[in-house]
């Protein structure tokens, strides 16, 4: 929908560029007759306007798309309106238009502050075609079909757009019939209008970035829920596979001490029976947990004899060791071959078995 739309149409060949105006042959053109590359076309048109006006809009050397996009593509807070300005040099308007309304201060000012602008000359057929065929795409058909019926002397036009992303929309054709007053009116009565829907597309946005924030918190805090359950059964499998290592390691030494406390029994000699005439040594050995057990050797047997008894009960010289109390004396330093009666662990003893403090010291091989 737009407003200001003029009423004098132009069935005739609007379509048909002649070169040979006055106009024409004191200036040089703004445009190429065939505007083959946009934006080349659009830097000679700022050159040449700028040039022959002194003055000016600052237009866009860029496609009505891209000018388009440069309007209407950030967030609500940075769009602008666009300003089209159509050019036609054959105008018996363009002159005044240009330098007394379109360059004044006043406007060029309010464009800069509030507008993005662009511009376009339709003196050629070819350039109008292809304008013509843009606006068709990108300002809509009506506002196209508007256009192709303006007559040549009611140019030049000024369009004001306003969009949001890809949506654009003409609100306001502006003809070169106005006097700077009307201009400057309608400019600033298309701004407040602008201002007005930006204030509620600016609500509108705030209230969709605030959900989606929302949602990507929620998104965030379920990713982050997920990572924890994760970490939590890995954690979870770690510490299970843990226990089984350390089941299965102590079963693996489990099973060894079993098997050298087997071997350490295998190796003591029978225990003397009560009627044995060699002399014996009685011994009572006091285990860490406050038990005790006796066990009668002869007194000729090797310390070592005594040592692997010890061990068969699980008391190893790695974790163990064996004390006599007086002269207190670790018996696994002495001499493993040497007898209970030269230790004087005879006729009777009693031996103190003690945790090992330092099981890489105290140690002996056995025989």
């Amino acid at each position: 929908m737009f407003m200001d739309a003029p009423s004098a149409l132009d069935d005739e060949d609007d379509l048909i560029f002649v070169s040979s105006t006055s106009m024409g042959s004191r200036l040089n053109q703004l445009m190429p007759e065939k505007a083959m590359d946009a934006h080349v076309a659009l830097e000679q048109f700022k050159s040449e306007f700028m040039s022959r006006y002194h003055g000016g809009p600052d237009f866009l050397p860029l496609s009505l798309k891209d000018a388009t996009v440069k309007a209407f593509g950030s967030d609500a807070r940075k769009r602008k309106l666009l300003a089209i300005y159509i050019h036609h040099d054959q105008s018996i308007q363009a002159n005044v238009f240009c330098s007394q309304l379109l360059c004044s201060d006043a406007v060029t000012n309010f464009l800069e502050q509030h507008f993005v602008s662009w511009a376009w000359d339709v003196t050629s057929a070819y350039n109008k075609e292809r304008f013509l065929q843009d606006c068709k795409q990108i300002l809509g058909s009506g506002v196209a079909d508007t256009v192709r019926k303006v007559k040549k002397d009611n140019y030049p036009l000024l369009l004001i757009a306003h969009g949001r992303g890809r949506q654009c929309e003409v609100n306001a054709i502006i003809q070169a019939n106005s006097d700077l007053n009307e201009l400057m009116a309608k400019l600033v009565n298309a701004y407040e209008e602008s201002e007005e829907r930006k204030q509620q597309e600016i609500r509108e946005e705030d209230a969709r970035i605030a959900r989606e924030n929302i949602k990507l918190e929620q998104e965030e805090a379920y990713r982050m829920s997920l990572e924890a359950d994760r970490a939590k059964v890995e954690a979870e499998l770690l510490e299970a596979r843990r226990i089984e290592e350390l089941e299965e390691q102590r079963r693996i030494e489990e099973t060894k001490k079993e098997e050298d406390m087997e071997r350490l029994r295998s190796s003591i000699p029978d225990e003397p029976s009560p009627d044995c005439k060699e002399p014996l040594s009685k011994v009572r050995f006091r285990a860490p947990d406050g038990t005790t057990f006796m066990r009668t050797f002869l007194a000729s047997e090797k310390l070592q004899t005594l040592v692997n008894f010890v061990g068969s009960k699980g008391y190893t010289p790695q974790t163990h060791r064996v004390l006599k109390p007086w002269p207190k004396t670790n018996l696994l330093t002495l001499d493993m071959s040497s007898s209970l009666q030269s230790n004087k662990i005879f006729p009777q003893e009693t031996l103190i078995i003690e945790e090992n403090p330092d099981q890489d010291s105290d140690t002996c091989s056995e025989s």
